[in-house]
């Protein structure tokens, strides 16, 4: 898991939902980094933060009160 510069469906999950968890966020990054490499790290953090902006719009639009 996590050998590779390309994610699997199950590997975004856990990357989705460890990211914001703060201690686990610090280690975490840092395995991926010294894994698959500084460049690939930063450019699924920038596709994770889509998926982030995406999901609160969709909140925001659809489940507003």
């Amino acid at each position: 898991m996590f050998k590779s510069k390309d994610f699997l469906w199950y590997e975004w999950v856990i990357l989705f939902f460890v990211t914001p968890i703060p201690l686990v966020n610090i280690a975490f990054l840092i395995f991926l980094i010294l894994r698959i490499g500084l460049l690939p790290t930063l450019k699924k953090l920038l596709i994770l933060l889509i998926i982030y902006v995406v999901v609160t719009l969709f909140a925001l639009m659809f489940l507003s009160f």
